[in-house]
C-alpha cells in the first residue's frame, strides 16, 4: 500500500475534495500497470472531504484497491475483499435467482440454443460496428479519450422499489438508468442518437 500523492511534499496534509477524487478514479481506471510489476495495488488518500455527505464533520480516508481484471472475475474480487481482507461471510452476498423450468422447457431451450447461439453471435459482430457521432474518429486516430460520469448516491431501497413495482431484475433497472442517462446526455449535447450503440456491460445481463 502506498500514498497516492506520495510524490508531493505535503501529501499527508493535502485535502482531497470529492471532485478531485472523481478525477483520480477516472485516471486510474484508464491507467496501465507498470511493466514487470504485479498488476494490483492499494492506494491511500488521507484527508478526504466530501461535498455530498452532509453527515461528514471531519476529513475521512479513502482506500483504493486496483486490480487487473485478468486476475479474476468480479465475484472473486468481492470474495477477496469481503472474506479474505475484512473477514465478512459471503452469506451476505445476494445469490442469483433462476427461473424454474420443467424437463420439456429445458429440452426446448437446449434445441433452440443450437440455432439461436450462432445467430446472436453473428448479430453481435455486425452490431458491434456502430457509426454514432459520439465515437467518430479521425483518419489518424485509433481511440478517443476515456471519460467517466458520476451521479449522486441512489438509495438501494429506491431501486428495489422499482424492481418490485415493475417485476424486473435489479440489473435491468441499472441498465435502464444508464441507458437513459447516455441518451439524454447525447441529446443535450446535440449528438444524434443512433438506433444501436455497442457497449461493454460490466454486470450480468438479466435473463
Amino acid at each position: 500500500m502506498r500514498y497516492y500523492f506520495q510524490s508531493e511534499t505535503d501529501f499527508e496534509e493535502k485535502q482531497t475534495t470529492e471532485e478531485e477524487l472523481r478525477q483520480i478514479l477516472k485516471k486510474l481506471a484508464w491507467k496501465n500497470f507498470p511493466p514487470k510489476r504485479s498488476p494490483w495495488e492499494f492506494l491511500y488518500i488521507p484527508n478526504y472531504v466530501s461535498s455530498s455527505d452532509e453527515s461528514q464533520v471531519y476529513p475521512k480516508s479513502v482506500l483504493i484497491f486496483r486490480l487487473h481484471h485478468g486476475f479474476c472475475d468480479g465475484f472473486k474480487i468481492l470474495h477477496l475483499l469481503m472474506k479474505e481482507v475484512n473477514g465478512i461471510s459471503m452469506n451476505y452476498v445476494q445469490r442469483p435467482k433462476f427461473a424454474e423450468r420443467n424437463t420439456f422447457k429445458k429440452f426446448l431451450l437446449s434445441v433452440c440454443f443450437l440455432i439461436q447461439a450462432p445467430y446472436q453471435f453473428f448479430t453481435m459482430l455486425v452490431q458491434s460496428k456502430d457509426f454514432n457521432d459520439w465515437r467518430k474518429l479521425g483518419d489518424d486516430q485509433l481511440t478517443t479519450p476515456f471519460n467517466a460520469a458520476f451521479t449522486k448516491r441512489i438509495p438501494l431501497s429506491f431501486i428495489k422499489e422499482i424492481c418490485k413495482g415493475h417485476q424486473v431484475s435489479f440489473t435491468a433497472v441499472l441498465l435502464s438508468g444508464i441507458t437513459t442517462g447516455v441518451r439524454e446526455m447525447m441529446i443535450e449535447s446535440g449528438i444524434r442518437v443512433p438506433r444501436n450503440i455497442a457497449t461493454l456491460v460490466a454486470v450480468p445481463i438479466p435473463g
